[in-house]
């Protein structure tokens, strides 16, 4: 059973600046400059509209348009630590066991920020308030969909730290904070090149074991804006 709640919140993601690998512009141990982040309305309408994979891509297929926020989903986890068992991406979570999801999935949409510092607890605020007390205490999973409209081309280094485990996933690369464990001393880190265009992007993260929790993930050190994230 699925249950939707059109609950909107506020969005930040963070962002920071590093090298990046190889790539359209790119070379292996050298500095690639940081693009920046920009919310020019007027432009993000524009990259949204004509993007090689915009609105009008999208209805020249016969799909719908993009609208505002990400689409996301959270559901209890009775067992497991790890999103993955891949090797390549998460070479922690080999032959652990992958978590298991029980009970209702609750669907909303979200413009808010992943933005929860370590806490031992309450509840994560990547829930609306109407969500999370069915959450206090518990083992869950969240999984947000949809699309980064990005304005000037360029690398684009994200950094995640979490507990617990944690996966980024865009159409440049994927970055991997998975398994049960604390909250990281360093940042797991990923450099992705981007055109302007829109680029898919998902937000996996677990909370498993109890104890404490927590999901920061930073992107060229300056805030994502609400205007640039659609599904």
């Amino acid at each position: 059973m699925k249950k939707y709640l059109g609950a909107v919140l506020s969005l930040v993601i963070l962002s920071g600046c590093g090298q990046g690998p190889a790539g359209p512009q790119g070379v292996p141990g050298v500095a690639a400059s940081a693009a920046p982040v920009d919310s020019n309305s007027a432009d993000v309408a524009d990259v949204l509209q004509n993007g090689a994979h915009g609105n009008a891509y999208r209805l020249g297929l016969g799909q719908t348009e993009l609208s505002s926020g990400l689409t996301c989903s959270v559901v209890h986890v009775s067992g497991g630590q790890c999103l993955s068992n891949s090797a390549s991406g998460s070479p922690g979570c080999v032959g652990q066991p992958l978590v298991t999801t029980t009970g209702t999935t609750y669907s909303y949409l979200y413009a808010g920020g992943f933005d929860q510092p370590n806490d031992s607890g309450g509840v994560t605020n990547l829930l609306p308030a109407a969500l999370q007390s069915l959450f206090v205490g518990n083992n869950y999973k969240i999984v947000c969909n949809g699309y980064l409209v990005i304005q000037q081309p360029g690398w684009y280094e994200f950094e995640d730290i979490s507990d617990d485990g944690s996966i980024i996933v865009t159409d440049g690369g994927s970055l991997y904070n998975d398994g049960n464990h604390a909250v990281n001393t360093v940042p797991i880190t990923q450099s992705v090149y981007f055109d302007r265009d829109v680029h898919t992007f998902q937000v996996q993260y677990a909370q498993t074991g109890g104890g404490n929790f927590g999901l920061i993930l930073n992107m060229n050190n300056q805030s994502i804006p609400n205007l640039n994230l659609y599904h």
